[in-house]
């Protein structure tokens, strides 16, 4: 009696619990769970890809010290590492792409040779001059924007949707991700090709 009388209650607690859009409490707390992980990955990845876009003209003008001597590439390259600095810390006149690709034109023609013709020119005209450098980095966290946000939340939103999606209901599950897929491209584009303003340290300046 006893026993029957708990399986009637389980069943009856089945029946009247509580779901949004067919799935219960437990799948929406596991889906939200794991919206949040994939988001706070995202951003981290997101972050690191900005990092190295900012870097890529840098590491064109190193390849330079492959055809310059040492001595000469310790006295030249924190003024072409300024220059640089310069070209991508422009004004907001200058859209951030140009200044991306003005970075670029700037260091490789100094990769391909010309830093070894200048290096040879200054070395046969006067000796290197001795001088006291000093370099400042300043690390900035810029503001996330409205679009950084949606971004964001249309990748987690397209995540929790393939978890939440009916294995029958393929057409559904190719949408959201689909979304996801979208999402994520357009961000991986939009950091390797803008450089932007707020992530940018300070340039090593020459003291007398």
């Amino acid at each position: 009696m006893t026993s029957n009388l708990t399986v009637s209650l389980a069943d009856a607690s089945a029946e009247h619990s509580r779901t949004l859009l067919g799935h219960d409490f437990d799948a929406w707390l596991v889906a939200g769970i794991l919206a949040v992980v994939v988001a706070v990955a995202y951003e981290v990845m997101t972050a690191l890809l900005r990092q190295v876009s900012l870097r890529i003209p840098f590491l064109v003008l190193y390849l330079a010290k492959l055809t310059v001597p040492g001595k000469d590439w310790m006295r030249l390259s924190p003024r072409w590492k300024g220059e640089l600095w310069a070209i991508l810390s422009q004004p907001s006149t200058t859209s951030r792409p140009v200044r991306f690709l003005k970075g670029i034109l700037y260091a490789a023609p100094l990769a391909l040779g010309a830093a070894r013709v200048t290096a040879k020119a200054l070395t046969t005209t006067r000796p290197a001059a001795k001088k006291t450098r000093r370099r400042i980095v300043a690390i900035r966290i810029g503001t996330p924007s409205g679009g950084d946000w949606l971004r964001v939340a249309g990748f987690a939103l397209a995540t929790w949707g393939v978890y939440l999606a009916p294995p029958q209901d393929l057409k559904n599950r190719i949408l959201v991700a689909s979304l996801a897929l979208f999402v994520w491209i357009g961000q991986v584009v939009r950091v390797l090709v803008i450089t932007r303003e707020e992530d940018t340290p300070g340039s090593p300046r020459d003291t007398d």
